[in-house]
């Protein structure tokens, strides 16, 4: 009888397998926690802790799914609406002194700051997760039990579940730094108990008992830093809280949830949601109007604001606090800075200084406005509410949103109208004109930098009417936006410079042919320039494909619109009012026009009499008086240059005649021109910037072990060769590149340690000389020769910042003294 032994292979466990077989697996929380990127460098055990499973919730408190710790403290989600639930212990003893802790140096987000006693979050398990209320509530205190004992040490049996007090909930959003932050919808909970301490040091780094003098005394104390959250709850209901305690009646298991958010986290809620709580913001600003910096106690109602500022002095009974103090921009420091990085141009600096200062200052005018007319709004709705709590047989009047006080049009002669709308700054655009590379791009990006507003750079070249072949004006915009960080918010406030603006000028002749590239574009931009809104579409993000172990299901949290972009990509509406337009461009001819139209005014006898060549007219001291005298302020009206500049003198008149619309034209009220560089300013190019050509040289030969090194003759060479190119500064990097290839071709692995460019291999009578390391005073006598020489003809020599080679200067300057 045979006997048949059937034996099964089991498959290797593996992902793909495993996922084929049970494809019910949500593989979300491994795709979340496997890329950890952005928890390079932190604590192991910190690490760890960012795999815990969040509740991700709506704003109304209701449990949506999960996701781990690590994708609900991001600040890209958090910007996008990722929204989960946590809580705020606060254990007091029996002399009512609160227990602080300061969180450990480890800690991924506001290390090593001070806060209250405990504030972590649920886990999405059975037990500390719940829909209603009274089960999410049971579910915090089970979470709060078990983190008192992981990060204090307090036995359970101390901190009983009965014996924790919910009081509300607050929906909080606070950034920590630019990676990390906090969005949460936090549960409250006073216990009273004497515990025992055991603190683990990776949680916390120190505790503290305190009372209430005691904290407001450690908030006057510069050395300490607190939690942007703890010190909001201080500033509005903590204190209030705290004398009620042991009584807090009222003020347990409230059924509202309070909206706050900090520093530039401004929370504007959904309209469905205002009524709820709009008694409580009548509290707030009643709070708000009877508080007096002189004494540290809340009236009556424990109000709270709606917004905390850590910029602004602090209100509450941290008012007393020392605030920081920040970095004073002006119009003087904006060029002071400029003149680090471009060499000449102080009338181009001075204008563009104070235009962008201008522009960051009307910024901040506009989110002021926009925060009064949000609190004008809160202040009708709440009168509405309690007029109709106080009169439930009468209806509220409803208001609309606006900006001012309330406008009262019902007069007694029911002819008059009033308009209270506030003062409203508006924009002025920049033209700044002038041949290339002089330095306007450079300007422009620098300013923008140094503020840190959204700044995108467009050629006007590829611009065509819409339909055509070639990019719309909206790409300005949308470049913008992308620098923004798709921040709509941002973006609305940045700054777009539009350069080869003189290439959408209309042609002088069409010869039967359609200017789609011209006239048209202008039209396009004119809405754009002075305000309007437009609707753009961000493109969707190229995602791989789903169901894989390494990429989110179909169902995950990760697949959901928090987590990326739709197939289709997002529309979004921008608001093109407040963004500041800067137009660059050569203007090549616009010259001649200005010299045409001076030197028409040269009739009559008693008239000056005006050369119509651009000669003439640059060598007019008369002419020069009528530009602006801070631009020149030496005797000579035409400056220190000896010349004037043509495109001082323009006007709106030869901007029409160069073939720009007179529409467009009247929409850039200011309007400046940049000088072309001579061979002076050149070789200041060459060595003064922070970034000028002649370091980034060096440095690149330092890295083979090389010395480069010029003499003055030299850079003047250099100069004159890029003067004669037309071409402005960049022509000076295509002089050093001719001069160097061979040498940086010939010296890297080499015996050469040092390369000397003297006033020979600048004229190309030879090439760049080379010594070795034994040859540094050979070196030394060639640049002390030629330098001697240099400074005998009378002239000055150009010394390099941080010159190794100080004694070659040195020794120059001895041999034309003993010549002399």
């Amino acid at each position: 009888m045979s006997t048949t032994t059937t034996i099964t292979v089991q498959e290797p466990i593996t992902a793909e397998n495993v996922l084929r077989i049970f494809p019910e697996i949500d593989t979300g929380l491994a795709t979340q926690t496997r890329s950890a990127t952005e928890l390079e460098g932190y604590d192991e055990e910190q690490v760890r802790l960012m795999e815990e499973v969040c509740i991700v919730l709506d704003e109304n408190d209701n449990p949506i799914g999960s996701a781990s710790k690590k994708v609900c403290h991001l600040m890209k989600n958090i910007d996008k609406g990722l929204l989960h639930r946590a809580f705020s212990v606060f254990l007091f003893d029996s002399q009512k002194r609160l227990l602080l802790q300061q969180r450990a140096d480890e800690k991924i987000t506001f290390p090593g700051m001070w806060t209250n006693t405990c504030c972590s979050h649920p886990l999405g398990i059975p037990g500390e997760t719940g829909a209603e209320l009274d089960a999410a509530v049971m579910g915090v205190r089970r979470a709060a039990q078990r983190k008192l004992t992981q990060e204090l040490g307090i036995p359970a049996s101390q901190t009983p579940l009965e014996k924790f007090d919910f009081l509300t909930r607050i929906h909080y959003k606070a950034p920590s730094d630019g990676l990390w932050g906090e969005h949460e919808i936090d549960y409250i909970l006073f216990i009273q108990a004497e515990v025992d301490l055991n603190v683990n040091p990776n949680e916390a780094k120190d505790t503290k008992y305190v009372t209430p003098e005691e904290l407001k005394a450690m908030f006057k104390d510069e050395s300490l830093t607190f939690t942007p959250w703890f010190k909001l709850i201080c500033e509005t209901m903590l204190f209030g809280w705290w004398e009620k305690l042991g009584n807090l009646g009222t003020s347990m298991n409230e059924k509202i949830i309070h909206r706050i958010a900090s520093s530039n986290s401004i929370m504007i809620l959904p309209a469905r949601n205002r009524t709820s709580i709009i008694v409580r913001i009548a509290h707030t600003r009643r709070w708000n109007s009877s508080y007096h910096s002189s004494g540290h106690s809340f009236p009556a109602g424990n109000g709270f604001s709606n917004s905390y500022t850590t910029k602004e002095p602090t209100r509450g009974p941290l008012g007393d606090a020392v605030a920081g103090s920040g970095v004073s921009i002006t119009p003087k420091s904006l060029k002071q800075h400029l003149d680090r990085f471009v060499v000449g141009q102080d009338k181009s600096k001075r204008i563009l200084s104070t235009a962008i200062y201008h522009h960051y200052h009307r910024v901040q005018q506009l989110r002021r406005r926009e925060e009064e007319e949000e609190e004008f709004w809160f202040r009708q709705q709440s009168q509405a509410m309690e007029n109709h709590l106080n009169h439930e047989d009468e209806f509220p009047v409803e208001t609309k949103r606006g900006s001012g006080t309330m406008t009262d049009i019902s007069s007694d002669n029911g002819n008059l109208l009033h308009d209270d709308t506030p003062l409203t700054i508006e924009k002025s655009n920049v033209l700044c004109l002038g041949p290339t590379g002089v330095g306007k791009t450079l300007m422009v990006r620098t300013l923008a930098r140094i503020l840190n507003v959204p700044f995108s750079m467009s050629d006007c070249t590829p611009f065509t009417m819409a339909g055509y072949v070639g990019e719309d004006v909206d790409q300005a915009v949308h470049r913008l936006l992308a620098a923004a960080g798709h921040d709509v918010r941002r973006a609305e406030t940045g700054i777009i410079c539009l350069d080869e603006f003189d290439k959408i000028a209309k042609p002088k002749s069409m010869h039967g042919t359609k200017d789609i590239s011209g006239e048209g574009v202008q039209q396009a931009l004119l809405k754009i320039i002075e305000g309007t809104t437009l609707q753009i579409t961000t493109k969707p993000e190229r995602r791989p494909p789903q169901g894989l172990p390494n990429n989110p299901s179909p169902g995950s949290f990760n697949s959901q619109g928090l987590g990326g972009a739709s197939p289709k990509g997002e529309k979004v509406t921008i608001d093109t009012s407040s963004i500041l337009f800067i137009f660059t461009g050569a203007f090549i001819g616009l010259d001649k026009i200005i010299a045409d139209r001076v030197s028409k005014g040269s009739m009559g006898f008693n008239a000056h009499v005006r050369g119509a060549s651009l000669k003439d007219l640059s060598n007019d001291s008369k002419l020069a008086q009528t530009v602006n005298s801070y631009n020149y302020p030496e005797k000579d009206p035409l400056g220190a240059r000896g010349t004037l500049n043509p495109l001082d003198l323009t006007e709106p008149g030869d901007l029409i005649s160069f073939g720009l619309i007179p529409e467009i034209v009247g929409r850039i009220p200011v309007t400046t021109a940049v000088e072309a560089l001579t061979e002076e300013m050149l070789v200041r190019v060459l060595i003064e910037p922070r970034n000028s050509l002649l370091k980034q040289y060096e440095k690149l030969f330092n890295l083979s072990g090389v010395e480069l090194r010029f003499t003055s003759p030299a850079l003047l060479e250099i100069a004159k060769s890029a003067l004669g190119m037309g071409t402005g500064a960049r022509g000076l990097r295509t002089v050093v590149e001719r001069l160097l290839s061979d040498a940086m071709f010939e010296s890297p692995g080499t015996s050469i340690k040092h390369v000397l460019v003297n006033k020979s291999v600048a004229q190309k009578k030879q090439p760049p000389l080379y010594f070795s390391r034994g040859q540094r005073h050979t070196l030394l006598e060639m640049i002390s020769v030629e330098e001697g020489e240099w400074v005998a003809r009378g002239n000055k020599i150009v010394v390099q910042e941080n010159d190794p080679i100080d004694e070659a200067s040195a020794a120059a300057k001895e041999r034309a003294a003993g010549s002399a």
